[in-house]
């Protein structure tokens, strides 16, 4: 398995292990405009960006969610 697929799925695992614990389980791929959403990407991009405080302040949400879904997105060749 590729390195980044790999780090990419110990990501969600954690993530989804501790919506478990909270009470949250997910059981679904997370979607964004009818398509799935990179979870990892999404994080990275936010990262690069400053960080969720500087994402809120400056209201770049939609320019740094679009960013995550214009990268490879493994999700995108998952048929559901």
């Amino acid at each position: 398995m590729e390195g980044q697929t790999r780090t990419n799925l110990n990501y969600l695992e954690q993530l989804y292990k501790f919506h478990h614990q909270q009470g949250h389980p997910v059981f679904k791929i997370p979607r964004l405009d009818k398509r799935p959403m990179d979870l990892f990407q999404l994080k990275k991009e936010v990262a690069a960006r400053g960080g969720y405080h500087k994402v809120k302040k400056k209201h770049t949400h939609t320019h740094t969610s679009n960013a995550a879904l214009e990268r490879d997105n493994p999700w995108s060749k998952v048929e559901l």
